[in-house]
């Protein structure tokens, strides 16, 4: 669910390689987990698994800070005011103008 959530805002604000780099650090991560669960299932080895999740978890906190933080920019940086009109042109700026034209909904 948070990899399709962050797909569908990523689409229209975030550059291309961005994008691809985002998602391909969410499959290494599922990745990783999917290892750990691989290896502890054959083995029993609590200690490997142990390790291989405090990989995990420094790999999750790259990943916040690489990516996650990045994205938070590029989206904070496309919210405009939908009634400015420098921000004409961008699909969520005229979808929201079209709902408040509509009036329906909390904007209206």
């Amino acid at each position: 669910m948070h990899n399709l959530l962050e797909s569908a805002l990523m689409k229209d604000y975030v550059p291309h390689d961005h994008r691809v780099a985002h998602q391909r650090a969410h499959i290494d991560l599922a990745e990783q987990l999917k290892g750990i669960r691989t290896v502890f299932g054959r083995d029993g080895n609590g200690i490997v698994a142990i390790h291989g999740i405090d990989r995990v978890r420094d790999a999750l906190v790259r990943h916040i800070e690489e990516f996650d933080v990045v994205l938070e920019q590029f989206l904070a940086s496309a919210t405009l005011d939908p009634l400015d009109p420098a921000a004409r042109g961008r699909p969520a700026v005229d979808g929201m103008i079209g709902y408040r034209a509509g009036g329906t909904g909390f904007l209206s």
